[in-house]
This record gives structure tokens, C-alpha cells and sequence, in this order.
């Protein structure tokens, strides 16, 4: 594929730097001493693009970004990259999770204010979603071992037709809650949400953890938890 070709590319620009410091930066450094044409840019923009996602300090992403972002002169480049770093600084670790309404299917409303108090893990999914299906029996598994601690799961669905949820909600578990969200396209936007099964986990005082958690199924998931939740619990 054409991702596997630029990162042969760029694993070879590095491979005598010996230094030991972060590869991204290695790359970086690497693809801004090419030469100016459409191909460095390219790489440019793929490496920075990676980079800023990595990394989850504001003030470093701030400045790999105005470091960097200068070494790309296509245009459509340079907007997609604007926006990626504004989604990213909106969305990062400890700012405010954009507001929300859910529904169950009692039509009961809850905002982000229903959750406030625990540490918040929301599932995104959807009935025709088979990687979510997949994901379903590992994230009721953990709300089931959570249970008596300070957070709350939720089941967030995002089908187009209520229908498919109302019907595919009848074999989910009521370990958890489960809800729709009231406007799909101002959350699925809200947190840049452009591919699913997305995990997010929210602290008690309303801010986010992390957009993108890890999914149930991996062990790092519930390991973190574990660990946030300790430390709250102190």
C-alpha cells in the first residue's frame, strides 16, 4: 500500500541516526533536509500529520506543529493539517468534553452534566457495525468488573434509524446504559468521530481522558482504568 511505501521511505532516512530521541522527530528532522518539491511534501505532511496525533502534550504539539508546518506548501495539505491540529488541541487530554445529549429508550434525557461525579467510558457504535458487535461482550465484561467503582459505561449508539437501535438493544446487556445520541452528525462531529467502534473515557469534573481509548478488548484498557480510578479513589 502507499502508507507501507512512505514509511519504508522514511525508516530508511533514518537509519543511522543513531540519537536517542523520540523517532518522530528523527523523521522530521530527516524529511525537512529533502529537497523542496511534491514528494517532500507529502512526506511532510503524513509524518507532522502523525506526529501531532502522537503526541498528547499540548505545548510539544504546539511546537513540532509551528516548527514544522512550514516546510508544506500545498495548500490542500496545509488546511487539512490546520484542521487536524485544531481537532486535536480541542479534544485533548484534560480540556472540556463538548456537550452532548442521549437518550434511552424511555426517551429519558441525559447531558454531560447526568454523568459528572464518576469517570465516564462511552461506547460509539452502530447495529451494522461488526468490529462494534465484536467489542460488545469485552466492554459488558468490564462494566460487569467496574461495577462498584466510581464510573459509569454507556453504550452510545449512533444508527441513522432508530429502529435498527430500538431492535438491536434487545440482546445488549443492562449492566450498562444504553442510549442514542439525540444529533449524530453534531457529536460524530463534536468528537471528530469518523470511524467506529471509538472508545472515550471523560473524568469525573467533565474533561477528557482520552477521545480515542483503547477498545475493551485490549489489555490496556481495563489497566488504565485501573489506575485513573486508584487514584481518584485515594
Amino acid at each position: 500500500t502507499m502508507g507501507a511505501y512512505f514509511d519504508l521511505i522514511k525508516a530508511r532516512l533514518i537509519q543511522n541516526d543513531k540519537r536517542e530521541i523520540d523517532e518522530n522527530i528523527k523523521q522530521l528532522e530527516a524529511i525537512s533536509k529533502l529537497k523542496k518539491d511534491r514528494f517532500r511534501d507529502k512526506l511532510m505532511f503524513l509524518q507532522l500529520k502523525k506526529s501531532i496525533k502522537d503526541d498528547e502534550s499540548v505545548p510539544e504539539r504546539d511546537s513540532l506543529y509551528h516548527k514544522y508546518i512550514g516546510f508544506i506548501k500545498t495548500p490542500s495539505y496545509k488546511e487539512l493539517l490546520q484542521k487536524e491540529y485544531g481537532i486535536l488541541n480541542r479534544l485533548s487530554k484534560g480540556m472540556s468534553a463538548p456537550q452532548f445529549k442521549v437518550y434511552n429508550t424511555d426517551k429519558q434525557v441525559f447531558t454531560n452534566e447526568s454523568f459528572k461525579g464518576k469517570f465516564l467510558v462511552m461506547d460509539i457504535w452502530a447495529s451494522w457495525c461488526a468490529p462494534c458487535t465484536y467489542q460488545t461482550p469485552y466492554f459488558e465484561s468490564a462494566a460487569l468488573r467496574f461495577k462498584d467503582r466510581p464510573v459509569t459505561f454507556v453504550s452510545v449508539n449512533i444508527d441513522m434509524n432508530e429502529n435498527n437501535w430500538i431492535i438491536a438493544v434487545k440482546d445488549k446487556s443492562k449492566i450498562m446504559l444504553q442510549v442514542r445520541v439525540e444529533n449524530i452528525n453534531d457529536f460524530s462531529k463534536a468528537f471528530s468521530i469518523n470511524s467506529i467502534p471509538r472508545f472515550i473515557l471523560i473524568d469525573p469534573e467533565g474533561n477528557i481522558i482520552s477521545n480515542d481509548y483503547s477498545r475493551p478488548s485490549d489489555q490496556s484498557f481495563s489497566e488504565l482504568l485501573e489506575i485513573y480510578l486508584k487514584k481518584a479513589e485515594k
